[in-house]
């Protein structure tokens, strides 16, 4: 019964991140591609695959990695406005689908090993190359994103023995804060 309290509250941490982070208009395959690699890495949490790190280590890594993502990409937008190839608006550096993408893929890397990370940088990759060939990124957009996204996680890792002193992380609660609000998972 804990290990399904657990299970559930990881979940919706997951669903609401990747609620705040959809497009409000999906009319690409990487508009949904974009989240695979993060599917992938929380869906791996319900196999027999081990992770270097404790359940709430990975959620406290999670969030924050999402923050780092999300916070760096919208500053970036707003401090180059850029103009997209489509000439639709001026949010095209970096590549926040591509940031998302190779996040994902380097959390899964991190937790659970090269092989299952290369599957999902394929999968990121595919979510850069699609940005540049649907004219919505330059290549230089969609490279800053990727850097951001692994960089992201690396920092978040880097962060994480911190995180874990100042919030007071054992091992049966973990707690991180957003720009989006805080995420909380307790172990009953």
């Amino acid at each position: 019964m804990t290990t399904f309290k657990h299970t559930v509250s990881i979940m919706v941490i997951t669903i609401l991140m990747l609620t705040v982070s959809l497009p409000a208009k999906a009319d690409y395959l990487e508009d949904y591609l974009q989240f695979g690699p993060s599917v992938v890495n929380t869906a791996l949490r319900f196999t027999s695959l081990s992770s270097p790190y404790s359940r709430q280590e990975r959620l406290c890594f999670q969030v924050t990695s999402w923050a780092l993502t999300l916070g760096i990409t919208e500053a970036g937008k707003r401090i180059v406005h850029r103009e997209r190839p489509d000439h639709s608006d001026n949010r095209s550096f970096p590549s926040g689908h591509t940031a998302r993408a190779f996040m994902g893929a380097e959390q899964v890397r991190i937790n659970y090993g090269l092989w299952w990370g290369m599957g999902c940088y394929a999968m990121a990759t595919t979510v850069g190359v699609l940005r540049v060939v649907h004219d919505r990124h330059y290549t230089t957009d969609v490279i800053a994103g990727a850097v951001i996204g692994v960089g992201s996680v690396q920092l978040a890792r880097l962060l994480l023995p911190w995180e874990k002193k100042v919030l007071g992380i054992k091992n049966d609660v973990a707690v991180a804060v957003t720009p989006f609000g805080a995420a909380l998972a307790i172990t009953f």
